[in-house]
């Protein structure tokens, strides 16, 4: 009798530590998975916010989350989206109410509202000739010149002085875009940036402003990581401007091939 209480004892035991390591399987089975669908909906959003060109924070100022956890989403890390973050996708990335939720959850792609695209000038970004940005450029020198005459009016002046530096604003946020574009061409990762161009664009390339913030930080330091001078870039600064780097070169080489 003492043994078999004895036998049953030991298979008890035994069977306790079954169950413990099943239970531990499955835990981690359930981790894996939650780890899996993370970085799958994390690249989902990138891919998906690429496409619209879009900043994250656009994404954050159209009712999207914050800055930090679409970097950390985008990245695939941890924890996952909560229900009022995936809310805030759908609002952020204009997209039907529950698509956020059912790519996390399912799987599925995210899908635009269809009521997005009710107007026609909802679009963020024009391409045009290198030709006509050229032709900003001089008429940009033209205006300074002309705000710079000794033979203004008086009553002119003042307009004078406010022409020039709104043309001055943006003829700079023109020249950042268009260094942006250089770069991308001509740098990033693997690629030796030839000497020439980083002479001519080193204005571009220095460190952000301390009072930077949103797309001009973000703008400042993609180019800077394009010249291989950004060194002090978190992981997932990292992985964006690879993917934003990877989406324009597919881009471009589209443009090209249209072109043949």
């Amino acid at each position: 009798m003492k043994e078999r209480l004895a036998t049953q004892e030991v298979w008890g035991f035994h069977m306790s530590c079954d169950e413990v390591s099943l239970g531990t399987i499955q835990t981690m089975e359930d981790q894996a998975n939650l780890e899996r669908k993370i970085e799958s909906f994390g690249k989902k959003v990138l891919e998906f916010r690429l496409s619209k060109n879009l900043y994250q924070a656009d994404v954050y100022a159209n009712g999207g989350p914050s800055d930090k956890v679409q970097q950390r989403i985008e990245a695939g890390k941890g924890p996952a989206p909560t229900r009022g973050t995936l809310e805030k996708y759908d609002a952020g990335l204009s997209l039907r109410r529950g698509s956020a939720a059912a790519a996390f959850h399912h799987g599925a792609d995210l899908e635009e509202d269809d009521g997005v695209e009710s107007s026609p000038l909802t679009f963020r970004q024009v391409q045009v000739d290198v030709e006509v940005v050229l032709s900003i450029f001089a008429a940009h020198d033209s205006c300074i010149q002309l705000c710079h005459r000794s033979d203004l009016p008086e009553s002119a002046a003042e307009i004078a002085q406010r022409v020039e530096r709104e043309i001055k604003t943006a003829g700079a946020r023109l020249s950042a875009a268009y260094a942006t574009d250089v770069l991308e061409r001509a740098g990033g990762p693997d690629r030796e940036l030839p000497n020439a161009i980083e002479v001519a664009y080193r204005e571009f390339l220095t460190a952000p402003p301390p009072d930077a913030t949103g797309a001009e930080r973000d703008d400042q330091l993609y180019r800077r990581w394009l010249a291989h001078r950004a060194t002090d870039l978190e992981s997932t600064q990292l992985e964006y401007f690879t993917a934003r780097w990877r989406a324009k070169l597919d881009q471009i080489r589209l443009s090209e091939r249209s072109r043949r």
